[in-house]
C-alpha cells in the first residue's frame, strides 16, 4: 500500500466519524494547531500526516489506524480493548478509561446509549457499596490478582473507598445519559449464582452474601422506579424492554448523530469497542429485533412492568431462603 492510498483511506474514515456539515479543514487545523490551508493540503493528499498527527486524530475521533490499512473495511472489524483488570491499579485505570468514554457521550448532542443486558448492566454494580465491593473482589479473584490468596475469604474492606467512590461516579455518569436497555428474567441471575457459589465454597460469609442480595434488591427497586417514570435525572429518557431471551452478548451501542460506537463485554469486566459502521449497524439491527420481540415496560405498561420485577424479586427471595438454610457451607 502506498502512502497516498493509506492517507486516502484514513481521510475517508475521518470523514465517516464527523457530521456531514463539519468544516473539516478548520476543525483539523485547530486540533493539530496548524493553519486551515495546511490542513487542507493534508486532506487533499498533497502533504502527508505525521505519525504524531495521526495519533492525535485517532484519539480525538476514535479511529482505528489499522482499519485504514485494509482494502475492504467492510470485511474487517478492528477492536480496541481495555487493559486487563488484574490489580487495584489496573481497576482504577479501567474506571478512568470508561469515565472518559462516557464523557464523550455526555458531550455529544442527542447521544443515546443502548444496552443489551444479558447480565446486569456494568454501571448498576457500582450503585451500592457492598455489591460494588463484591464484584470488584470477584473480578480480581478471577484475574488471579495478588489481592486475594487462593482460599482467602472475601473481605470487602480490601477495596479502597476511593475505588468505591469512582465506581459510584461511573454509575452517576451513566444516569446522566439517555438510555435504552433490554433485560431478561435472567439478567440478575448471574450475580445470584456467583453469590451462592462463593458462599457454598466457604469464601463468602453469610452476612456478606445477604448484604449483597440486599444491594441487588435496591438496584431492582430503583430500576423499577425509573422504568415507571421513564426518565432519569434532568428528565432524560430511561427506556426498558423485557425480553424472554437475548441471543446477543452483553454489550452496548452509542448513537451520536451519524456516529456509532459499540462495546462488547468479555472475560468479566473487560470489554472491546469499535466504531466500525457495518458492525455497529448489525448490532443496532439485532438490538431492535430483540426489542420488537420483547415488551416496552417503561412508562405506562404497569401490568407487564410489575410482573417482570415481581419475577426478579422472587429470585432474590429464593436466594435468601437458600442462604438461610445454612447447610454448614459458610465459614
Amino acid at each position: 500500500m502506498t502512502t497516498s492510498d493509506f492517507q486516502s483511506r484514513f481521510i475517508k474514515l475521518l470523514q465517516r466519524q464527523l457530521p456531514s456539515h463539519t468544516k473539516l479543514p478548520d476543525q483539523l487545523g485547530a486540533l493539530l494547531k496548524i493553519s486551515p490551508a495546511s490542513a487542507y493540503r493534508k486532506l487533499s493528499g498533497k502533504t502527508p500526516f505525521s505519525m504524531q498527527e495521526l495519533t492525535i486524530i485517532c484519539k480525538e475521533y476514535l479511529i482505528s489506524l489499522d482499519e485504514a490499512m485494509y482494502s475492504d473495511p467492510n470485511q474487517v472489524v478492528i477492536f480496541k480493548k481495555t487493559d486487563e483488570v488484574r490489580s487495584l491499579e489496573t481497576l482504577e485505570l479501567y474506571f478512568q478509561t470508561t469515565m472518559a468514554q462516557l464523557q464523550i457521550l455526555r458531550n455529544a448532542p442527542n447521544a443515546t446509549l443502548y444496552y443489551a443486558a444479558r447480565d446486569l448492566p456494568l454501571f448498576f454494580f457500582f450503585r451500592f457499596p457492598r455489591l460494588s465491593a463484591f464484584k470488584m473482589l470477584l473480578w480480581l479473584k478471577e484475574a488471579e490478582s495478588d489481592l486475594l490468596k487462593r482460599n482467602e475469604i472475601f473481605d470487602f474492606e480490601k477495596i479502597p473507598k476511593s475505588l468505591i467512590d469512582m465506581g459510584y461516579q461511573l454509575n452517576q455518569s451513566y444516569y446522566d445519559l439517555p438510555t435504552c436497555e433490554i433485560w431478561t428474567p435472567r439478567t440478575v441471575a448471574n450475580v445470584f449464582e456467583q453469590v451462592l457459589y462463593y458462599y457454598r465454597s466457604g469464601l463468602l460469609r453469610k452476612e456478606d452474601a445477604l448484604a449483597v442480595l440486599e444491594d441487588v434488591s435496591k438496584v431492582i427497586d430503583e430500576r423499577e422506579m425509573r422504568a415507571r417514570d421513564n426518565e432519569k435525572e434532568n428528565h432524560m429518557k430511561s427506556e426498558l424492554y423485557s425480553c424472554d431471551f437475548l441471543m446477543m452478548s452483553n454489550g452496548a451501542l452509542a448513537l451520536m448523530g451519524d456516529m456509532r460506537m459499540a462495546w462488547i463485554a468479555y472475560n468479566g469486566i473487560n470489554f472491546v469497542n469499535t466504531t466500525n459502521p457495518r458492525f455497529c449497524e448489525d448490532y443496532e439491527k439485532a438490538f431492535r429485533q430483540h426489542a420488537n420481540l420483547g415488551v416496552l415496560i417503561s412508562g405506562s405498561a404497569e401490568k407487564q412492568r410489575s410482573e417482570f420485577f415481581r419475577k426478579l424479586r422472587e429470585q432474590i427471595a429464593t436466594m435468601e431462603r437458600l442462604l438461610n438454610l445454612d447447610l454448614s457451607y459458610s465459614s
